[in-house]
């Protein structure tokens, strides 16, 4: 009888805490889609790059794109429509062109961002050649002891409301080179290259690629496309 109430005791006491911990998980996962529910995007530059402002050079422009991702990733077409809007004319030879820019797609990452993190770090730690490894590395820490019991219990719970809810960060990492041709009167052309690389990012619970990637590309279409307009 005793060993009966015993047992009685310690089922109530899992469910109360199996309970309170479904209350206080929802309560986090609450706060986490009311601070991270809707899209954040942003785009960083390494270097700034300063085009000549010569108004009388023709304003033509050759576009190449690399891609080293192992996926089909292109800016190409809307990039070379925003700069005929802007009233460019495409060349097909990069040697008769004012500017040349070329964009080579390095690196695409998504990184599980804890709560003390935020699409700038992510955008941060993208910059080098391990883009996303930093942020990710302390996700999954654990003290390597089992837990009995009610810790285990709560763990379940953690380990089912973690991966239902998480704060998902893509980075779209581009390097990109800018060759401009100057003349002088009498003088040979003189070619000056501007190298700098672009790193776009978007951040949302629970997102997907397929949503981040058009968000991705605008903001990198737009910084680029942002280079040449100092030169018209």
């Amino acid at each position: 009888m005793l060993n009966f109430q015993k047992i009685l005791r310690s089922v109530g006491l899992v469910l109360v805490v199996m309970l309170g911990g479904m209350i206080l998980i929802s309560c986090a996962s609450a706060h986490l889609m009311m601070r991270y529910g809707d899209l954040k995007t942003q785009t960083k530059m390494s270097e700034s790059v300063f085009l000549e402002l010569r108004t009388d050079l023709p304003k033509t422009v050759y576009v190449a794109e690399g891609s080293t991702l192992g996926r089909d990733l292109t800016i190409l077409p809307s990039l070379q429509q925003h700069l005929m809007d802007m009233g460019y004319s495409l060349i097909e030879a990069p040697g008769e062109a004012t500017y040349v820019v070329q964009i080579n797609h390095l690196h695409l990452a998504e990184v599980e961002l804890n709560a003390d993190q935020t699409l700038e770090d992510a955008l941060s730690s993208a910059y080098s050649a391990g883009a996303g490894s930093g942020l990710a590395a302390d996700l999954f820490g654990a003290s390597g002891e089992a837990v009995l019991g009610v810790g285990l219990v709560v763990g379940v719970l953690s380990l089912i409301a973690d991966s239902q809810t998480k704060h998902i960060a893509h980075t779209l990492t581009t390097d990109v080179l800018v060759t401009e041709t100057t003349s002088k009167a009498g003088q040979e052309s003189e070619l000056i290259y501007h190298k700098t690389r672009i790193v776009s990012g978007a951040s949302k619970v629970n997102l997907s690629l397929e949503e981040a990637l058009p968000a991705m590309v605008q903001g990198l279409r737009t910084s680029l496309s942002g280079l040449l307009r100092r030169a018209s």
